[in-house]
């Protein structure tokens, strides 16, 4: 956490983030990352987005296991 809040300071000097309130946001792959992170690090976030995430490959044991609240975008003729 201490280097998201080193880059959020040099972004924006002076912000400082509530870790207590962190979810984990991405697109694509980065959706799937969100994904794997909310099964593997539920303990430091409040929640995940996935938009259109790149799911196939994430095990439907590993979705189940998922505890925090999440949101997914997808679509089916883009």
């Amino acid at each position: 956490m201490k280097i998201v809040h080193s880059w959020l300071n040099d972004l924006v000097p002076g912000l400082m983030p509530d870790p207590s309130r962190a979810v984990a946001v991405g697109h694509s792959y980065g959706g799937w990352t969100a994904l794997a992170a909310a099964a593997e690090h539920a303990d430091s976030l409040r929640g995940s987005a996935g938009l259109q995430p790149f799911s196939r490959t994430i095990p439907r044991t590993t979705l189940a296991g998922i505890t925090l609240p999440v949101l997914l975008v997808a679509g089916s003729a883009d």
